[in-house]
């Protein structure tokens, strides 16, 4: 299979509490670039976003960590009131580490994000480009 995009989060108002994406599975990508875009938010809100893999023994959800790194770079940095428009975030193999924007690992067969918002509403989407 060739690169693919998925969207993860279609643009939509969320409110405080946590919400989980569109599971991805992926066939052959190594990792992917990842397109998080806020467009509103009323009040004072905070987004987390974090990415999990499915356990496909016990089939719990559990979140991605950078255990080499340490720079736990599966999450995108937490967005706050003041954050909108888009933040990106590349996954790939061999990639110099930037924390919240460059994560050097692999992206596993089934994945999903889980997102968090604090606070009030927030308008916002997720979309990744499956990079082989």
């Amino acid at each position: 299979m060739a690169n693919q995009r998925e969207i993860m989060f279609s643009s939509a108002l969320r409110a405080a509490g946590a919400h989980t994406s569109t599971i991805i599975t992926n066939h052959c990508a190594k990792g992917g670039i990842f397109y998080l875009d806020i467009t509103a938010e009323t009040g004072t809100s905070t987004l987390d976003v974090k990415l999990q893999v499915l356990d496909p023994i016990g089939g719990d959800w559990v979140d991605l960590a950078d255990d080499v790194a340490g720079t736990g770079a599966y999450a995108i940095p937490q967005a706050d009131a003041v954050t909108t428009g888009p933040t990106i975030m590349t996954i790939y193999p061999g990639l110099t580490v930037e924390a919240g924007k460059v994560c050097n690992g692999i992206l596993p067969m089934q994945f999903r994000a889980h997102a968090t918002v604090g606070g009030t509403n927030m308008t916002f989407s997720l979309a990744v480009d499956l990079i082989a």
